[in-house]
């Protein structure tokens, strides 16, 4: 049996369809993100206030550490030493503020 397309259409606009669920957009939404909305424990502004802390601290401990400690050291050791430490630093608490910060949702 041949059908073109006018009759095919007919034929499915003719099935009987059920309602959708209410919240099937919602279930859609959680299991394609992949995660529970979280509870942020810090606010964006506060993380921002605390990464400011952090880099003023870790400049005035740098710059007074470094005087006492290039004594015993070659100045490039002690330099490339804090410049690692505070990448690690940055990268740390980048991973953690995206796990903590809610992504915004088109």
């Amino acid at each position: 049996m041949r059908y073109d397309d006018a009759s095919l259409e007919r034929a499915l606009a003719a099935l009987p369809l059920e309602e959708p669920p209410e919240d099937l957009r919602a279930r859609i939404l959680a299991a394609v993100s992949g995660a529970q909305q979280l509870d942020a424990p810090f606010r964006p502004w506060e993380l921002w206030v605390i990464g400011a802390v952090l880099a003023i601290g870790a400049w005035l401990i740098a710059s007074h550490a470094l005087d006492a400690l290039v004594a015993d050291f070659s100045p490039s050791l002690v330099l490339w030493t804090s410049i690692g430490a505070f990448a690690v630093l940055a990268v740390q608490l980048s991973e953690r503020a995206r796990a903590v910060l809610p992504r915004a949702r088109p």
